[in-house]
C-alpha cells in the first residue's frame, strides 16, 4: 500500500462532497430509486427523516477516512506493514539503554535482572528511558527471551557476570515430558505492560 498525499487527501474529500450532495439531491426527490423501500432497507426506522439519516450516514464515513489520514499509524507499524514510508524507522534495543546513567542507577536500587524485567512498572520505567531521552519511532519493551521459561516449569536466574543460569536444564526427553503447558498467568506482567507502553507512546 501506497503512502497517502495531500492531493489524495483533497480528491478524497472532493469525490465524498460530490456523493453527499447526490444522495441528499436523491433524498428530496424520493429518498431512492425503490422509494420508501429502498430507504427501509438502510434505516428501519420510519421517525428518522432521509435526508438527515443519509447526511449523517456520510459524514461519519467522512470523519472516519479524515482521522485516518490526519492520524496515520506510527512510522514503524506502517514500515512493518510493508508500506510505503518517507524514511527508514529508527528505534533502540532495550540493550543499547544499558548505557544511560539514569537505567544504572536504577539497576543499582534494583540489581536483580529479573526483578527488572519482570515487575511491571520497572518494565515500563525502563522502556521509556530511551523514548524520552531520544524520542525513536518505537519503544522495545524491556524483557528476555527466557522471561517464559518459568511458565513452562524451568526456573532461571540471571546473574551479571555470568549471565543466564538453568538451574534444571533439558537434557533429555524425561526433562522435556516433565515441562507443563505454558501458563500465562506467570506471564501477565509482559501483557499489562504492553497496555501501559502503547498508551504512553500512542
Amino acid at each position: 500500500m501506497q503512502s497517502v498525499g495531500v492531493d489524495d487527501v483533497k480528491w478524497k474529500h472532493t469525490q465524498l462532497c460530490v456523493k453527499k450532495l447526490a444522495l441528499e439531491q436523491r433524498a428530496a426527490k424520493g429518498c431512492t430509486q425503490g422509494g420508501d423501500a429502498g430507504f427501509s432497507r438502510l434505516c428501519p426506522d420510519k421517525d428518522v427523516d432521509p435526508i438527515r439519516f443519509l447526511a449523517e450516514t456520510l459524514n461519519e464515513r467522512q470523519m472516519k477516512y479524515e482521522n485516518k489520514i490526519l492520524y496515520p499509524d506510527p512510522l514503524l507499524v506502517q514500515a512493518a506493514r510493508g508500506n510505503l514510508v518517507s524514511r527508514p524507522p529508527a528505534w533502540m534495543m532495550r540493550q543499547a539503554g544499558r548505557y544511560m546513567a539514569v537505567y544504572r542507577k536504577l539497576a543499582e536500587k534494583h540489581p536483580s535482572f529479573r526483578v527488572r524485567s519482570e515487575t511491571v512498572d520497572l518494565i515500563v520505567e525502563i522502556s521509556l528511558q530511551p523514548w524520552r531521552a531520544f524520542h525513536p519511532d518505537g519503544v522495545i519493551i524491556f524483557s528476555d527471551i527466557l522471561t517464559p521459561l518459568p511458565a513452562f516449569g524451568v526456573p532461571f536466574e540471571i546473574e551479571e557476570v555470568k549471565g543466564p543460569i538453568i538451574h534444571n536444564p533439558i537434557t533429555s526427553k524425561d526433562c522435556l515430558n516433565n515441562l507443563h503447558p505454558i501458563d500465562l498467568d506467570k506471564l501477565r506482567f509482559v501483557g499489562e505492560s504492553l497496555k501501559i507502553l502503547r498508551s504512553e507512546v500512542y
